[in-house]
């Protein structure tokens, strides 16, 4: 069963749960970087005993209800997750976030790959969405969405 493997994948210690840290490592590569604020609030949904663990069971219960996953087809999950990967790949300190110099390494790869035609300001103005000078995941893949211009 694919949502069995999926589980065993990110159950990295083997544990038959996963931790906090393996729902989060989980959430990231398929393309859902969440604050640690939202990050609890997942995990309260999703361990429906409070043992902090999230049990197998629990997270086949999270996963059938859980639209912005099931209603992904294979194409649209391979995209979040390269997107992932590369995002990944410039976010340095694993913060979720890129800083100032983290950002200006992937605008340096996109001008490179001919994938922006945008100013390095532009870019940035684009980006950060919120204005709060890092580059979170999910506005990254916003501004891939479109094409990245």
């Amino acid at each position: 069963m694919i949502i069995r493997s999926v589980f065993s994948k990110y159950d990295a210690d083997g544990t038959g749960s996963l931790e906090t840290s393996e729902v989060h490592s989980m959430l990231y590569e398929l393309g859902y970087f969440l604050t640690p604020t939202q990050l609890s609030d997942v995990l309260r949904q999703i361990d429906v005993n409070g043992d902090g663990h999230v049990l197998y069971n629990e997270f086949l219960a999270w996963w059938r209800r859980a639209d912005k996953f099931r209603d992904l087809d294979a194409a649209e999950m391979a995209r979040r997750k390269q997107a992932s990967q590369y995002f990944s790949f410039f976010d340095k300190d694993k913060s979720g976030q890129l800083d100032r110099t983290e950002f200006k390494a992937l605008y340096a790869d996109l001008v490179k790959r001919h994938l922006t035609t945008l100013t390095e300001q532009q870019a940035l103005a684009k980006l950060d969405s919120n204005h709060n000078g890092k580059i979170s995941f999910n506005e990254f893949a916003d501004f891939a969405n479109g094409g990245y211009s």
